[in-house]
């Protein structure tokens, strides 16, 4: 510089060049990290609509045995009518047939487990029983018929009654626990986001203030060296306006 030797204006102004990447990709945080954050949500995503699809398959399966219940209870109805009158009237098998249709297309829609077969088990027995009686009634052996209803199908029904009770709470159960375990999840994803957002925003700051740090010190470099210019050349430095 005390020599006069020429310099370029722009080495005079900006002092030691200064990379892209080394301030603009410090505003900015490395991309693994915002791909771990976005897969974290995705996967918490994922698993709150599975919990919330568990859920609704539970109440959806308590509805089913209800309507099971509601179903045996009218064959239930029908059969002892059949007693009553000593006979089978028109119609009467083709509704418990239309009757035990529908229960079996409802145990269908039924997820599999234990209690679920128990229901299954009691169902069909309380239906094979129904079917006896129903042909003793047409064969007028009414008293093996009212036999057949106390030792078969009264037993089978509170079977029923109680296997569906059973399998109810479990459902029940199942369906309470996963909307509690979704609603944790939905407060715990919200509480990850606010995390991450604080992270980001606090990572964006500081990597804003160290941009704005280098461009002050490259200032300060430029400045020195302009003036350390002026004051040492042994040229003449004129204003021309």
């Amino acid at each position: 510089l005390r020599s006069g030797r020429a310099r370029p204006a722009s080495f005079l102004r900006s002092g030691r060049a200064r990379p892209a990447s080394e301030i603009g990709g410090r505003l900015w945080p490395r991309v693994p990290v915002l791909g771990t954050l976005l897969a974290v949500f995705i996967c918490a995503a994922v698993a709150q609509a599975l919990l919330r699809e568990r859920a609704q398959n539970a109440r959806a399966a308590e509805i089913q045995l209800s309507w099971v219940r509601s179903r045996a209870s009218l064959i239930a109805l029908h059969q002892d009518r059949a007693i009553s009158s000593k006979f089978v009237s028109l119609g009467v098998g083709d509704k418990i047939a239309a009757l035990d249709a529908e229960i079996h297309q409802s145990l269908q829609q039924l997820p599999k487990g234990a209690h679920v077969a128990a229901v299954v088990a009691s169902v069909n027995s309380f239906l094979t029983a129904v079917r006896e009686l129903l042909e003793l009634v047409e064969a007028g052996d009414i008293e093996q018929a009212k036999l057949v209803d106390s030792l078969k199908v009264d037993l089978w029904y509170e079977e029923l009654s109680s296997s569906v009770d059973d399998a109810v709470g479990a459902q029940r159960a199942i369906a309470d626990r996963t909307e509690s375990l979704t609603s944790r999840g939905s407060l715990a994803i919200l509480a990850l986001a606010c995390v991450a957002i604080g992270a980001l925003l606090l990572r964006f700051e500081r990597a804003r203030a160290a941009a704005a740090s280098i461009h002050r010190r490259a200032l300060e470099e430029s400045e020195a060296r302009f003036r350390t210019l002026v004051q040492n050349s042994d040229d003449a430095i004129a204003v021309v306006e």
